[in-house]
Protein backbone atom coordinates (compact mmCIF):
# COMPACT_ATOMS: atom_id res chain seq x y z
CA UNK A 1 0.00 0.00 0.00
CA UNK A 2 1.25 3.63 -0.49
CA UNK A 3 1.67 5.41 1.73
CA UNK A 4 1.47 9.56 0.83
CA UNK A 5 3.54 12.34 3.23
CA UNK A 6 1.80 14.06 5.48
CA UNK A 7 0.00 17.54 4.46
CA UNK A 8 0.96 19.68 7.09
CA UNK A 9 -2.31 22.70 7.10
CA UNK A 10 -0.70 26.36 7.86
CA UNK A 11 -3.06 27.97 9.73
CA UNK A 12 -4.75 30.90 7.93
CA UNK A 13 -3.55 33.54 9.86
CA UNK A 14 0.41 32.42 9.37
CA UNK A 15 -0.49 32.10 5.98
CA UNK A 16 -1.76 35.67 5.71
CA UNK A 17 1.47 36.57 7.04
CA UNK A 18 3.64 34.38 4.51
CA UNK A 19 1.92 36.16 1.39
CA UNK A 20 2.29 39.86 2.77
CA UNK A 21 5.71 39.03 3.67
CA UNK A 22 6.39 37.76 -0.32
CA UNK A 23 4.59 40.95 -1.21
CA UNK A 24 6.40 43.34 0.90
CA UNK A 25 9.57 41.38 -0.48
CA UNK A 26 8.75 41.75 -4.35
CA UNK A 27 8.28 45.32 -3.96
CA UNK A 28 11.70 45.50 -2.45
CA UNK A 29 13.04 43.91 -5.17
CA UNK A 30 12.01 46.00 -7.54
CA UNK A 31 14.16 48.83 -8.93
CA UNK A 32 12.85 52.24 -7.13
CA UNK A 33 11.65 53.55 -11.01
CA UNK A 34 9.78 50.35 -11.04
CA UNK A 35 7.53 50.31 -8.04
CA UNK A 36 4.54 52.04 -9.43
CA UNK A 37 2.79 51.96 -5.77
CA UNK A 38 5.36 54.08 -4.02
CA UNK A 39 5.80 56.36 -7.25
CA UNK A 40 2.26 57.24 -7.39
CA UNK A 41 1.82 57.73 -3.49
CA UNK A 42 4.30 60.24 -3.53
CA UNK A 43 3.33 61.52 -7.09
CA UNK A 44 -0.10 62.16 -5.37
CA UNK A 45 1.48 63.41 -2.06
CA UNK A 46 2.88 66.11 -3.99
CA UNK A 47 -0.50 67.34 -6.12
CA UNK A 48 -2.27 67.80 -2.71
CA UNK A 49 0.55 69.59 -1.00
CA UNK A 50 1.39 71.79 -4.41
CA UNK A 51 -2.43 72.99 -4.06
CA UNK A 52 -1.64 75.51 -1.15
CA UNK A 53 0.80 78.31 -2.42
CA UNK A 54 3.10 79.92 0.64
CA UNK A 55 5.48 82.23 1.76
CA UNK A 56 8.33 79.84 2.87
CA UNK A 57 8.27 77.26 -0.36
CA UNK A 58 8.92 80.32 -2.36
CA UNK A 59 12.40 80.19 -4.14
CA UNK A 60 14.42 83.72 -4.11
CA UNK A 61 16.62 82.72 -6.60
CA UNK A 62 14.91 81.59 -9.79
CA UNK A 63 16.32 81.72 -12.76
CA UNK A 64 15.51 84.70 -14.54
CA UNK A 65 15.37 85.64 -18.06
CA UNK A 66 16.80 88.83 -18.91
CA UNK A 67 19.51 89.48 -21.27
CA UNK A 68 22.77 88.09 -22.60
CA UNK A 69 24.69 90.25 -19.71
CA UNK A 70 22.85 89.84 -16.68
CA UNK A 71 21.94 86.11 -17.58
CA UNK A 72 25.22 84.47 -19.26
CA UNK A 73 24.41 81.03 -17.58
CA UNK A 74 21.51 80.98 -20.52
CA UNK A 75 22.42 80.45 -23.95
CA UNK A 76 21.35 83.61 -26.35
CA UNK A 77 21.07 83.75 -30.04
CA UNK A 78 20.51 87.42 -32.22
CA UNK A 79 18.51 86.73 -35.90
CA UNK A 80 16.90 89.50 -37.54
CA UNK A 81 17.15 91.51 -35.02
CA UNK A 82 15.32 89.16 -32.40
CA UNK A 83 16.69 87.79 -29.42
CA UNK A 84 16.05 84.16 -28.52
CA UNK A 85 16.97 82.11 -25.41
CA UNK A 86 17.42 78.10 -25.63
CA UNK A 87 14.83 76.15 -23.62
CA UNK A 88 14.14 72.68 -23.18
CA UNK A 89 10.74 70.66 -23.49
CA UNK A 90 10.56 66.95 -22.58
CA UNK A 91 7.83 64.99 -24.12
CA UNK A 92 6.66 61.64 -25.93
CA UNK A 93 8.59 60.67 -29.09
CA UNK A 94 5.18 60.82 -31.00
CA UNK A 95 4.72 64.84 -29.59
CA UNK A 96 8.52 65.22 -30.65
CA UNK A 97 7.40 64.72 -34.02
CA UNK A 98 6.01 68.01 -34.40
CA UNK A 99 9.29 69.50 -33.74
CA UNK A 100 10.78 66.78 -36.15
CA UNK A 101 8.89 68.12 -38.81
CA UNK A 102 9.87 71.92 -38.17
CA UNK A 103 13.60 71.13 -37.91
CA UNK A 104 16.62 71.57 -39.96
CA UNK A 105 16.11 75.25 -40.92
CA UNK A 106 17.93 78.16 -40.12
CA UNK A 107 14.75 80.13 -40.22
CA UNK A 108 12.61 77.90 -38.17
CA UNK A 109 8.62 78.07 -37.46
CA UNK A 110 5.98 79.55 -36.36
CA UNK A 111 4.19 77.86 -33.24
CA UNK A 112 0.83 76.85 -33.30
CA UNK A 113 -1.59 76.52 -30.32
CA UNK A 114 0.15 74.47 -28.03
CA UNK A 115 1.96 75.77 -24.89
CA UNK A 116 5.30 74.45 -24.02
CA UNK A 117 6.83 74.03 -20.55
CA UNK A 118 10.14 74.47 -20.86
CA UNK A 119 13.61 75.10 -18.56
CA UNK A 120 16.42 76.41 -18.92
CA UNK A 121 18.97 73.83 -19.96
CA UNK A 122 21.59 75.07 -17.46
CA UNK A 123 19.44 75.12 -14.87
CA UNK A 124 17.79 71.61 -15.33
CA UNK A 125 21.21 70.17 -15.48
CA UNK A 126 22.27 72.25 -12.10
CA UNK A 127 19.46 70.45 -10.46
CA UNK A 128 20.11 67.16 -11.88
CA UNK A 129 23.71 67.51 -10.85
CA UNK A 130 22.73 68.23 -7.21
CA UNK A 131 20.78 64.97 -7.22
CA UNK A 132 21.55 60.94 -7.24
CA UNK A 133 23.28 59.82 -10.63
CA UNK A 134 21.09 57.14 -12.14
CA UNK A 135 22.17 54.22 -14.50
CA UNK A 136 19.35 52.70 -16.16
CA UNK A 137 17.59 54.34 -18.97
CA UNK A 138 14.22 53.96 -17.00
CA UNK A 139 15.64 55.09 -13.99
CA UNK A 140 16.88 58.05 -15.55
CA UNK A 141 13.58 58.59 -17.39
CA UNK A 142 11.95 58.70 -14.56
CA UNK A 143 14.19 61.05 -12.48
CA UNK A 144 14.07 63.36 -15.36
CA UNK A 145 9.63 63.02 -14.86
CA UNK A 146 10.04 63.42 -11.36
CA UNK A 147 12.33 66.61 -11.39
CA UNK A 148 9.80 68.41 -13.85
CA UNK A 149 6.57 67.55 -11.80
CA UNK A 150 5.40 65.02 -14.47
CA UNK A 151 2.80 61.97 -13.64
CA UNK A 152 4.64 58.63 -13.22
CA UNK A 153 3.18 57.20 -16.73
CA UNK A 154 3.81 59.98 -19.17
CA UNK A 155 6.26 57.81 -20.90
CA UNK A 156 8.22 61.03 -21.57
CA UNK A 157 11.37 59.95 -23.24
CA UNK A 158 12.54 62.96 -25.59
CA UNK A 159 14.33 66.50 -24.54
CA UNK A 160 13.86 69.18 -27.49
CA UNK A 161 16.39 71.97 -27.29
CA UNK A 162 14.75 75.10 -29.30
CA UNK A 163 15.67 78.81 -29.41
CA UNK A 164 12.33 80.99 -28.65
CA UNK A 165 11.97 84.83 -29.00
CA UNK A 166 12.74 86.16 -25.27
CA UNK A 167 9.62 88.05 -25.71
CA UNK A 168 7.16 84.91 -26.12
CA UNK A 169 7.94 83.88 -22.78
CA UNK A 170 6.06 83.94 -19.44
CA UNK A 171 6.18 82.18 -15.63
CA UNK A 172 3.28 80.44 -15.16
CA UNK A 173 2.96 82.27 -11.51
CA UNK A 174 0.73 84.80 -10.54
CA UNK A 175 3.05 87.41 -11.82
CA UNK A 176 4.26 86.67 -14.91
CA UNK A 177 7.87 88.48 -15.77
CA UNK A 178 10.46 86.20 -16.56
CA UNK A 179 13.17 89.00 -15.39
CA UNK A 180 12.87 88.65 -11.73
CA UNK A 181 14.18 86.01 -9.25
CA UNK A 182 11.00 86.07 -7.36
CA UNK A 183 7.27 85.31 -7.77
CA UNK A 184 4.64 86.90 -6.23
CA UNK A 185 1.42 84.87 -4.16
CA UNK A 186 -0.90 87.07 -5.56
CA UNK A 187 -1.62 88.91 -8.67
CA UNK A 188 -1.06 92.39 -9.43
CA UNK A 189 -3.56 95.13 -9.56
CA UNK A 190 -2.39 95.69 -13.38
CA UNK A 191 -2.21 92.14 -14.26
CA UNK A 192 -3.66 91.20 -17.65
CA UNK A 193 -7.04 89.73 -16.88
CA UNK A 194 -7.19 87.09 -19.94
CA UNK A 195 -3.65 85.67 -18.16
CA UNK A 196 -5.70 85.95 -14.82
CA UNK A 197 -8.71 83.81 -16.31
CA UNK A 198 -6.33 81.42 -18.09
CA UNK A 199 -4.32 81.02 -15.07
CA UNK A 200 -7.51 80.53 -12.57
CA UNK A 201 -8.80 78.02 -15.21
CA UNK A 202 -5.79 76.24 -15.35
CA UNK A 203 -5.86 75.63 -11.33
CA UNK A 204 -8.99 73.71 -11.75
CA UNK A 205 -7.13 71.68 -14.59
CA UNK A 206 -3.63 71.28 -12.68
CA UNK A 207 -5.67 70.53 -9.39
CA UNK A 208 -8.93 68.15 -10.49
CA UNK A 209 -8.52 66.75 -13.79
CA UNK A 210 -8.36 62.97 -14.01
CA UNK A 211 -4.65 63.44 -14.07
CA UNK A 212 -3.68 66.07 -11.74
CA UNK A 213 -0.37 67.87 -11.47
CA UNK A 214 1.43 69.67 -9.04
CA UNK A 215 1.47 73.23 -10.57
CA UNK A 216 3.57 75.08 -7.40
CA UNK A 217 2.43 78.74 -9.18
CA UNK A 218 5.70 79.45 -7.86
CA UNK A 219 8.08 79.94 -10.87
CA UNK A 220 9.66 76.66 -10.70
CA UNK A 221 8.25 73.15 -11.14
CA UNK A 222 7.77 70.58 -8.28
CA UNK A 223 10.63 67.74 -7.56
CA UNK A 224 8.21 65.01 -6.56
CA UNK A 225 11.32 62.78 -5.52
CA UNK A 226 10.76 61.50 -1.49
CA UNK A 227 13.63 61.07 -0.92
CA UNK A 228 15.34 64.61 -2.03
CA UNK A 229 14.20 66.51 0.89
CA UNK A 230 13.49 69.49 -1.02
CA UNK A 231 10.38 70.05 -3.34
CA UNK A 232 12.09 72.48 -5.58
CA UNK A 233 12.87 71.71 -9.46
CA UNK A 234 14.25 73.98 -11.98
CA UNK A 235 12.45 77.13 -13.19
CA UNK A 236 9.71 77.00 -15.21
CA UNK A 237 8.69 79.02 -18.11
CA UNK A 238 5.48 78.47 -20.82
CA UNK A 239 6.18 79.47 -24.51
CA UNK A 240 3.28 81.50 -26.37
CA UNK A 241 1.47 80.13 -29.40
CA UNK A 242 2.29 82.07 -32.25
CA UNK A 243 6.06 82.86 -31.69
CA UNK A 244 8.84 81.79 -34.29
CA UNK A 245 11.28 79.08 -32.32
CA UNK A 246 13.95 77.05 -33.87
CA UNK A 247 14.45 73.54 -33.07
CA UNK A 248 18.36 73.08 -32.39
CA UNK A 249 18.22 69.37 -30.77
CA UNK A 250 15.94 66.68 -30.24
CA UNK A 251 17.49 63.34 -27.89
CA UNK A 252 16.35 60.34 -25.87
CA UNK A 253 16.14 61.71 -22.54
CA UNK A 254 18.88 59.24 -21.85
CA UNK A 255 21.31 60.25 -24.09
CA UNK A 256 21.18 63.65 -22.96
CA UNK A 257 21.53 62.90 -19.29
CA UNK A 258 24.38 61.01 -20.10
CA UNK A 259 25.92 64.11 -21.74
CA UNK A 260 25.42 67.01 -19.57
CA UNK A 261 25.32 65.05 -16.19
CA UNK A 262 29.16 64.11 -15.81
Amino acid sequence: MKRFPAIHMIPAAALGMILSCCACQSAQDLPWYEDTDRLWKDYMAAVEDAKEATVEEMDPDLAAIISPEESPLAEWLERDGRTFVLVGSVMSGEDSRYWENGSGTDSGFILDDRLPWVTLPYDLTAKLQSAETQSEDAGIEMRVIQMLGLPPDCGYDRIVFFWAEKDSLFRPAPDPEIYDREVLLDFRNDVDPRYRAWFEDYRQTAYFSDTPYPWTRLGYTYDWNAETGTETGPAEFIVRPGTRVIVQDILCVPEWYRTAIR
